[in-house]
């Protein structure tokens, strides 16, 4: 079998994004509650990839007792994971304002964060 015809198994590093619905955190937070999560998995390609992101959500799901939206995004990191290394990028287009799309994206009010002062 030639270089060519062999399959790749070199693995690389991939964020791959997933996204969670918890019914309600508590009684303080009755309304429903996503999380998107961005964990790190070395897979060969995008398919195998997602493929241990999604059995991996399951299991998030089940012990974190919500339900895995099937939501899955994943983006090959060119380096190793280390400090100040990109391991997520999302690019969309928009016709808002930098503001209003922070404002609809990210910061619409809803989040559960903390605020740095």
């Amino acid at each position: 079998m030639s270089k060519s015809q062999q399959k790749s198994t070199k693995k690389c590093w991939f964020g791959v994004k997933t996204v969670y619905k918890f019914d309600a955190l508590s009684n303080d937070c009755p309304d429903p509650v996503f999380e998107e999560r961005v964990v790190l998995f070395r897979a060969v390609d995008f398919n195998q990839a997602i493929n241990l992101a999604e059995e991996e959500a399951l299991i998030y799901a089940k012990e974190g007792n919500c339900k895995f939206t099937g939501f899955v995004n994943a983006f090959i990191i060119a380096d190793e994971p280390a400090e100040k290394i990109e391991v997520y990028s999302l690019m969309r287009t928009s016709k808002l304002s930098e503001q209003d799309y922070l404002d609809h994206y990210y910061d619409s009010g809803t989040e559960l964060t903390q605020k740095q002062e």
